[in-house]
């Protein structure tokens, strides 16, 4: 009896300590859908992305640090970022996160930065993320142009390596990662984030059915027109980019309001851009008054009073964690908007709560005409 005493309170203690630990990991995980249960209906194209701009290197081995992220990609991820923008080249022959011009390409190999995001979605739960790559190379840059053949051969090693290490994947296949989703190119409409993460709470489940065996998260990568493709060169792991970029090269800020005034009378989604040009600096990439401008002013997109095919559903900055709290709030409003759109309905959007409408009425007031001049 002594004995059978002892083995129920180990056994006690045990089922204590793995309680405590599940709870630890639910505790940490994002809520589904990118934070998002609500919208878990949102198709991938209207869901309104949080970007980071040049999410590959650290300021420390970039030529201009002010256009880079200080933040590491689990970092960022952990912080919300659901799309990241990189810029890869091939040095002797191996795909390396680099600039887009200027002699320091840095020392991040782009298999390490790939595995690293692998490593996050394989680990939580109902949650997309995106991966953007380009591969501009300019002339007094270090690196050729990156292949998809380059690319993809890095993807399924470390794919395989991944799928290796999640309890009920099949045997791994060539060019069938089951962390990548991979959007035909014949099909129009994307499909919702729920969809993607099987994500469906109203759905019977039974106790024990291995609620988190498999594939939970899973992974986009879009590419830029700069990648080459050599003969006979084809993607299997890209998808086509969902969104029409405002400031797609660099362009000075101060277009960028008149910009999203002309793309709002055409139909379609819009990313928001707000990053000066290579190497540039300018304040109003950290101006939260100017993001509300350009989507919501008359002089800007005019977003409520856009039709209902007219929507934003990304945001890309350079350093994004100096407005992390706004972008939140940002997203909140637009997944609404955006869902009413979807139904086709208008939602209209108020000015966000968080901008000094002291420091804006100061600001008018300077910009009214003195009496004198009237």
């Amino acid at each position: 009896m002594p004995i059978l005493n002892k083995v129920i309170a180990v056994t006690t203690l045990i089922l204590g300590i793995t309680s405590s630990c599940q709870a630890q990991l639910s505790d940490d995980q994002p809520l589904p859908c990118n934070g998002y249960p609500e919208h878990k209906d949102l198709p991938v194209n209207y869901f309104f992305w949080l970007g980071a701009h040049n999410a590959g290197l650290s300021a420390d081995a970039y030529d201009c640090p002010h256009s880079s992220q200080e933040r590491t990609a689990t970092q960022m991820l952990q912080d919300g970022i659901r799309h990241l923008d990189i810029n890869v080249c091939s040095r002797n022959g191996e795909p390396v996160l680099c600039a887009t011009s200027g002699t320091n390409t840095g020392t991040v190999g782009f298999s390490g930065y790939l595995d690293e995001i692998l490593d996050y979605v394989r680990q939580v739960f109902h949650q997309v993320v995106v991966l953007n790559i380009n591969s501009v190379v300019k002339d007094n840059a270090v690196g050729d142009v990156v292949t998809f053949k380059q690319l993809e051969s890095v993807i399924d090693q470390l794919c395989e390596s991944q799928a290796d290490r999640t309890l009920g994947t099949d045997e791994y296949e060539q060019y069938k990662c089951p962390f990548i989703y991979v959007q035909p190119e014949y099909t129009m409409s994307f499909p919702t984030l729920g969809e993607l993460v099987n994500y469906d709470p109203e759905a019977a489940s039974w106790e024990g059915d291995g609620d988190h065996v498999g594939v939970q998260s899973r992974l986009i990568l879009t590419h830029g027109e700069s990648i080459r493709r050599n003969s006979g060169d084809m993607s299997h792991y890209f998808s086509k980019v969902y969104a029409r970029h405002s400031n797609l090269d660099g362009h000075e800020l101060s277009n960028l309001v008149s910009k999203t005034h002309s793309m709002c009378k055409s139909n379609g989604p819009i990313s928001l851009d707000v990053y000066p040009a290579q190497c540039a600096q300018d304040d109003k990439a950290n101006d939260i008054s100017f993001i509300e401008d350009a989507i919501l002013s008359e002089e800007g997109c005019d977003l409520n009073s856009a039709n209902v095919h007219t929507y934003f559903n990304m945001i890309q900055l350079d350093q994004y964690q100096q407005n992390l709290p706004y972008l939140k709030d940002l997203q909140a409003r637009m997944n609404q908007h955006n869902h009413g759109k979807l139904e086709g309905r208008i939602e209209s959007v108020a000015r966000s709560a968080m901008i000094d409408t002291t420091k804006e009425n100061d600001k008018q007031k300077k910009q009214r005409p003195f009496k004198d001049e009237l």
